[in-house]
């Protein structure tokens, strides 16, 4: 079975990982090599990679342009890493992840993918990820009602 492979890129990398309905989180450090190399050691062709277009706006500027430069190097390359794999490539905006993260992070907790590791980045990741599989109607149908039932209340 091909690999789904989503990417939040950054001085810290996350990144998550779904291969025969198993989801795999976890966060790189190291900026821009040690991203790129983690996930490009994943790709397979066949696989399927997920980033998350990144965008300078005035935000970004006020915080750390040095990470939001990373990341614009990290999904450069990582273009290029998947185009030269033969890996299907998918581009998700910053708010794709948003329905995933809302109410802290409530659909990752109802389908127990929600993680205390590092900064963060892998829940990002997995949120990307999440979107993806619920979009193209890849994630079964048990989990699926895991995040119904939590939006509707019916779960404690």
């Amino acid at each position: 079975m091909n690999k789904i492979i989503a990417v939040d890129p950054g001085g810290t990398t996350g990144i998550a990982a779904w291969n025969e309905h198993t989801c795999r989180t976890w966060e790189v450090s190291g900026g821009l090599l040690a991203g790129v190399r983690a996930v490009r050691e994943l790709l397979q062709p066949g696989d399927t990679l997920i980033y998350e277009k990144f965008e300078i706006m005035a935000s970004t500027v006020k915080t750390d342009l040095d990470d939001a430069y990373t990341a614009l190097y990290i999904n450069g390359a990582l273009l290029v890493a998947a185009a030269d794999a033969g890996v299907r490539i998918i581009e998700q905006r910053p708010k794709d992840k948003l329905f995933a993260n809302s109410h802290n992070w409530a659909a990752l907790r109802a389908v127990e993918w929600y993680s205390t590791q590092g900064d963060g980045h892998c829940n990002d990741a997995a949120a990307h990820l999440l979107k993806h599989l619920v979009d193209t109607r890849q994630l079964p149908d048990s989990m699926l009602s895991k995040i119904v039932d939590m939006e509707l209340g019916l779960t404690a």
